[in-house]
């Protein structure tokens, strides 16, 4: 632990706060060690050990605290950023009717950066994949090869794949979109924060802050 006097522990005890609660904040609603790379970036003098004590105080943290799941990966080779996606869905039905009737988030991943998106949608049609998806493959036209979906019917009978040159398959076993799913767990425990910390139903204001983050 990092041995501070009452000004110095008041500056970072004050500036994790503001970190943490706002969802456009790098590092805002995850665990302590996301959060102590983050302060140390802003040189503020708090060890690991004091960033775990503060988050252990925080309702926020604990009541949406999980065991971390190490999913097993089929191993793939990745050359380059974007050649290989992942597309997944988290449903969110029940919360509905307090985001304009938004009830999915079509999410996406970058197996080789890590680097992920989210789209919400009122339904599971492949007209409705489609049209968040098309702005992001246009985006990135030429760099996506290959994606890896579940066997959804949105996405088999979906013709974006072929008209962006995009080779699409699923995986039976197992392992499917683990890649997908690991960031679905992630984005999913952070919304549930957001929305207690809030004290709100409406995930749909906060989203695009929490990825961005």
């Amino acid at each position: 632990m990092v041995t501070e006097d009452n000004g110095s522990t008041f500056e970072w005890k004050n500036e994790i706060h503001k970190i943490y609660y706002d969802a456009k904040q790098a590092g805002s609603f995850y665990g302590p060690i996301k959060l102590y790379h983050v302060l140390k970036k802003k040189d503020k003098k708090c060890g690991l050990v004091d960033v775990l004590n503060w988050i252990r105080d925080q309702e926020v943290y604990n009541i949406h605290r999980y065991r971390k799941t190490r999913f097993e990966r089929r191993l793939l080779v990745r050359l380059r950023p974007y050649e290989t996606i992942s597309i997944d869905s988290i449903y969110l039905q029940d919360l509905g009717q307090y985001n304009s009737n938004y009830c999915y988030i079509v999410t996406c991943i970058c197996l080789f950066s890590n680097y992920g998106w989210a789209f919400p949608v009122k339904r599971r049609t492949m007209a409705e994949s489609d049209a968040v998806l098309r702005p992001l493959f246009e985006e990135l036209e030429g760099q996506i090869e290959h994606c890896i979906t579940d066997r959804a019917p949105e996405y088999i009978h979906s013709s974006i794949f072929e008209e962006f040159g995009i080779n699409r398959y699923s995986l039976t076993s197992e392992l499917k979109a683990m890649h997908a799913e690991a960031w679905n767990k992630i984005l999913e425990n952070l919304i549930y924060r957001c929305l207690s910390s809030r004290m709100t139903l409406r995930w749909l204001d906060f989203l695009s802050d929490i990825v961005a983050s």
